[in-house]
């Protein structure tokens, strides 16, 4: 008999760690289990580290055909990603963000790209050095970002999509940070 939910309240779930901690075990030992009691319940997956494929290799996952890896890397796969799993996902599917830390790097990246034109690597790079060798400023007077003008966007795009992840979805979702 494919595995219900004790309580049909969908799934909230934040798992924290680092490194090889197990986060993404966890989901995929879910994943199996649904997977082994014939649910047709299906893991849509944002994969921000190139991780998912791998671990689908390892004979513990490696018969798991309810896990749709989705490889999510700049800001524009993650908002695509998001939407593509939302309009197939159903009430008992899972969407998994993995890793959702990866977001807040994500989104800077964009928007320094987006309105300076430049990655943000040369972008922040470029900023930093006009602060060698001068004398009698402070860290302020070169600010690569300007908390007025710049801040508040990057934070509406960032609260956009986390609403649309956390809020928005009918299915039961788990974050790994």
């Amino acid at each position: 008999m494919p595995i219900q939910p004790p309580r049909p309240v969908l799934e909230r779930i934040l798992l924290f760690g680092g490194p090889g901690s197990g986060k993404s075990f966890a989901w995929l030992q879910i994943a199996k289990l649904h997977h082994q009691t014939g649910s047709d319940a299906k893991f849509y997956v944002l994969d921000t580290d190139a991780a998912i494929d791998r671990m689908l290799c390892d004979e513990k996952f490696s018969s798991l055909t309810n896990v749709i890896p989705l490889p999510t890397y700049e800001w524009p796969d993650y908002t695509r990603n998001l939407d593509q799993a939302l309009s197939q996902v159903r009430s008992h599917d899972w969407l998994i963000c993995d890793l959702a830390c990866n977001s807040w790097e994500a989104v800077q990246s964009y928007y320094t790209e987006s309105v300076f034109g430049k990655e943000s690597e040369a972008f922040f790079l470029e900023h930093r050095k006009k602060l060698v060798g001068k004398t009698g400023l402070k860290q302020d007077d070169f600010n690569p970002l300007d908390g007025w003008k710049d801040w508040s966007f990057i934070k509406k795009l960032m609260r956009a999509f986390e609403t649309k992840l956390t809020l928005r979805p009918r299915c039961h979702i788990l974050c790994c940070n």
